[in-house]
């Protein structure tokens, strides 16, 4: 009883025992060999460490404290094995854009594609604009989970010896989604962007004004939707662009 309270005393003149000092966070690099670099950082995020994939090295960057790093690490190497579904397995997707010019009166002199009618109709019963014209559209195919871009360019506005409208489309990423009224394409960090010409009166004197659309967006497989409308300097015309998505084998 005298040693079990000389023992107590001792502890007593030490202090309270110190807490284990917390470890500083560590940073590492783990390559990917097999599986989709996106998805597995997907299946990673949420915890104490920090998790960035970089699809062109193939790789994933961990920083956090270190026994969580390597824990993390040891669920990387468990999932990306050649087992485990690779890249070759995601699907392919289709997009297809349309650039029309809406005006409210006037003839075009041009019918619209008849995929197109049920958007011009949507057209006029939410804008009033009775005149349709379609400038452009292309084709894009990528695979999910990617990111993609394309460009191009045409005659939107001014109409003869008019310079033409340089156009530019991408996003960084995309995906397909099933659900109950079939599949939904997803597509993150969209942008399109063009200059549309306007005249200044002289001759071969032109300026521009800059049009575009920034968003996310989710598709109804085989939907068409407008991504928006946004209308141009000097004119009450609109410039328009249509999207429709499907995944393709």
């Amino acid at each position: 009883m005298i040693a079990m309270a000389a023992a107590v005393w001792a502890q007593a003149e030490k202090g309270p025992a110190s807490a284990p000092a917390p470890s500083k966070p560590i940073q590492r690099v783990v390559e990917v060999k097999y599986v989709d670099v996106r998805q597995l950082a997907d299946v990673l995020v949420g915890g104490s460490v920090v998790v960035r994939a970089n699809e062109a090295f193939r790789t994933i960057s961990l920083f956090g404290p270190e026994q969580s790093v390597n824990d993390v690490e040891e669920i990387i190497k468990k999932l990306d094995t050649s087992r485990a579904p690779t890249r070759l397995a995601s699907r392919n997707i289709e997009l297809v854009f349309y650039i029309l010019v809406a005006a409210p009166k006037g003839t075009s002199g041009e019918a619209l594609p008849a995929e197109l009618d049920p958007v011009a109709r949507q057209l006029k019963q939410v804008f009033g604009y009775n005149d349709f014209r379609l400038v452009d559209s292309s084709v894009l195919r990528t695979r999910e989970g990617e990111r993609g871009e394309a460009a191009g360019s045409t005659i939107i506005a001014g109409g003869q010896g008019a310079p033409m409208s340089n156009y530019q489309l991408k996003f960084a990423r995309t995906g397909i989604a099933s659900s109950d009224k079939g599949n939904v394409i997803r597509i993150d960090g969209f942008q399109w962007s063009t200059r549309v010409p306007y005249s200044l009166g002289g001759p071969g004197a032109w300026s521009f004004a800059d049009v575009g659309f920034n968003t996310n967006l989710d598709i109804r497989e085989g939907q068409k939707i407008v991504v928006g409308k946004a209308k141009y300097e000097g004119s009450d015309n609109a410039l328009v662009l249509v999207i429709t998505a499907k995944a393709v084998d």
